[in-house]
């Protein structure tokens, strides 16, 4: 079953790592009322691309409509479970997702791809429109998130830090010794629908935020494209 997320407006700004105490207790103290709905977590997401990177071609010439494919899956990197797969979209200023929730098994201690990530997702990625056959493992990324919603639950922030970066296409097993860490300290993300656009200053004046142009996928890839 495939579900599809709302349109929402997504910005995202970059802080220093020793910003992070003061990002949080802002939110907090702010007119919203932050509050954080749930603990902090590992975040490993496996994106997918054609072998010309096409995915990082659009995201880099700043094209209207971009999409990223990504498996998804929480916790330990190496921990045997079950991810999502993610048809990142992104339309103007509005994104959405297309998901298969929690549906492939994600086995990353494999040293093999056939191992590594159940056989079926192939088809998965054929199912939400993409050409399965044009598509590889292009780069790993895992980061620490922080979740936070306004008392009012029209704003979602989310604060990741501790970025990493598997290179996948150096070697032809999966990679999940050889990291590279990201240069960004911080990267703060704030989702809102459209229509509650104009609640966005309420947050962005306490915080000194100004959007941004970045994404974890290319900047995983940057110097090595």
């Amino acid at each position: 079953m495939i579900e599809k997320t709302p349109k929402r407006v997504e910005l995202k700004c970059l802080y220093n790592e020793n910003d992070l105490p003061f990002l949080e207790r802002n939110l907090h103290l702010s007119e919203l009322s932050f509050y954080q709905p749930y603990p902090p977590r590992f975040i490993n997401s496996l994106y997918f691309d054609t072998y010309d990177l096409a995915s990082v071609d659009e995201s880099l010439n700043g094209s209207s409509v971009r999409t990223k494919t990504r498996c998804r899956w929480y916790g330990d990197l190496i921990q045997k479970g079950k991810g999502t797969l993610e048809l990142k979209k992104k339309r103007g200023h509005l994104s959405w997702k297309l998901l298969q929730k929690n549906i492939f098994t994600i086995n990353a201690s494999s040293k093999s791809w056939d191992g590594f990530i159940s056989p079926d997702i192939i088809s998965g990625i054929t199912k939400i429109g993409l050409n399965s056959h044009n598509q590889f493992p292009a780069s790993l990324v895992r980061y620490r998130r922080k979740y936070f919603v306004s008392s009012d639950s029209k704003i979602r922030v989310t604060i990741d830090n501790q970025l990493q970066f598997f290179d996948q296409r150096l070697s032809s097993v999966p990679n999940v010794k050889i990291s590279e860490n990201s240069h960004a300290g911080i990267v703060l993300e704030i989702k809102l629908l459209e229509k509650n656009a104009n609640r966005l200053p309420l947050i962005s004046n306490k915080i000194n935020f100004t959007p941004s142009r970045f994404s974890k996928y290319c900047e995983s890839l940057m110097g090595r494209i």
